[in-house]
């Protein structure tokens, strides 16, 4: 983790993880409140600057040597 890290600060990409009752309050009444279902476990949440690819790019890599992990929502 500490590498996806590093990679997605050099590349400004915004890395949080949230709380679930957070997500659900502050998504009530948008279009986020479509994703209710996946508000489960820790998920970081990812923000790319810019380019959404080169954050696909990241992950893809890092899937690579961690298989474990796992993206719920695209």
């Amino acid at each position: 983790m500490n590498h996806l890290r590093r990679r997605l600060r050099e590349e400004k990409i915004a890395y949080h993880v949230v709380k679930n009752t957070l997500m659900k309050l502050a998504s009530k009444g948008t279009d986020l409140e479509k994703l209710d279902t996946y508000f489960e476990g820790p998920p970081p949440w990812l923000f790319p600057n810019g380019d959404p690819v080169l954050l696909a790019k990241i992950y893809r890599n890092l899937l690579k040597t961690q298989p474990s992990l796992e993206i719920k929502v695209v």
